[in-house]
């Protein structure tokens, strides 16, 4: 395996959120500016405007150091009440996707101020042929808040073009009772899907009772930040999520495995067939730094760093045997941004 360095400390982080509405949307509190506003006071560095079915596309609330990217929620509407492919019919949750423009690969299909129709939900194949247009009018999408739409792995596993998901949303987690979704995350990789991960915070009141706003951010290592530099970052999955802890540094030499991270009270890395391992403090302590030799013959493994807090980092997933030769180039086609096993 090469040595590799998958977030190296002398790269900038900016700190975002892939998901929030403002007034635009029918359910939305506030206005844009506000919203925007209010992330700003919490010392986020972008975020992405994600209105139901009305598409953002200006750079009136940008500057030098906050950048609003283009982007929209779209959500699909079911057909005769439910969707005829769902397994558990008393489950049911609509199939919520995020949009972002991708400028390295064209014009944005869409405009500002576009109001969209929903899409009728057909099942699995209305999704994909769905997802094949959004990339056709260049975006990028994200999966939303799988366990609050009730989504079954086997179809989660069955849709194709979703460069990330939400592993994290905090309107549905910390409002909603829902939970973070590493168990698809896992149901996925183990079956060769691979799917990078991040947080949305969805929110819609910016009031203290409402507890998304801040809720979680994702960070993205760049050392271009505008609004092309973050999307080009994103494509290559140089980001992680998180909801407390961040990661400073994170390498592979001589096929060990070794993170530097704000103090925390435990690490997990999650691999496959169980051959991770786990890393807990002494009670009334923390640790910042870990070392892992890893295994041959390792499919993949992910990191998760749990600060004293409970707030949670995730790496993305590494797979080892890609390394094995020249690493593959990642296409700059969002239907695959990670290649295919």
């Amino acid at each position: 395996m090469k040595d590799r360095s998958i977030i190296d400390r002398e790269v900038p982080q900016y700190k975002g959120n892939f998901h929030l509405h403002t007034n635009r949307s029918w359910d939305g509190t506030v206005s844009p500016q506000e919203a925007l506003q209010a992330y700003r006071d919490r010392s986020y560095d972008f975020c992405a405007v994600t209105d139901h079915e009305v598409y953002w596309d200006s750079a009136e609330l940008s500057d030098e150091h906050f950048i609003a990217l283009s982007g929209m929620e779209s959500a699909f509407i079911p057909e005769d009440e439910l969707p005829r492919w769902l397994l558990d019919r008393d489950r049911f949750g609509s199939l919520h996707i995020n949009l972002l423009w991708d400028m390295t690969a064209g014009p944005n299909g869409f405009y500002h101020g576009e109001v969209r129709m929903r899409p009728r939900d057909l099942g699995l194949d209305s999704w994909n042929r769905y997802i094949d247009f959004c990339h056709r009018q260049n975006q990028l999408v994200i999966i939303n808040h799988p366990g609050w739409s009730r989504m079954e792995p086997e179809i989660f596993l069955g849709i194709h073009g979703a460069f990330a998901f939400e592993i994290w949303n905090s309107g549905c987690v910390r409002n909603g009772g829902c939970s973070s979704d590493e168990a698809l995350w896992d149901y996925c990789l183990t079956r060769g899907k691979r799917i990078w991960a991040l947080t949305g915070d969805d929110t819609h009141k910016y009031i203290p009772e409402n507890h998304a706003c801040g809720g979680g951010f994702t960070m993205v290592s760049t050392k271009d930040f505008s609004h092309e530099g973050l999307i080009r970052a994103i494509k290559r999955g140089e980001f992680y999520p998180s909801t407390g802890p961040r990661i400073h540094d994170m390498r592979i030499v001589d096929n060990t495995l070794y993170m530097d991270f704000d103090p925390a009270a435990g690490v997990r890395i999650v691999a496959r067939d169980f051959l991770g391992k786990a890393f807990t403090a002494p009670d009334g302590q923390t640790i910042s730094h870990i070392e892992w030799p890893i295994k041959e013959g390792l499919k993949y493994f992910r990191v998760e760093i749990r600060d004293p807090k409970g707030g949670i980092a995730w790496s993305q997933p590494v797979f080892p045997n890609d390394w094995d030769g020249d690493e593959p180039a990642l296409r700059e086609d969002p239907h695959t941004p990670i290649p295919e096993t």
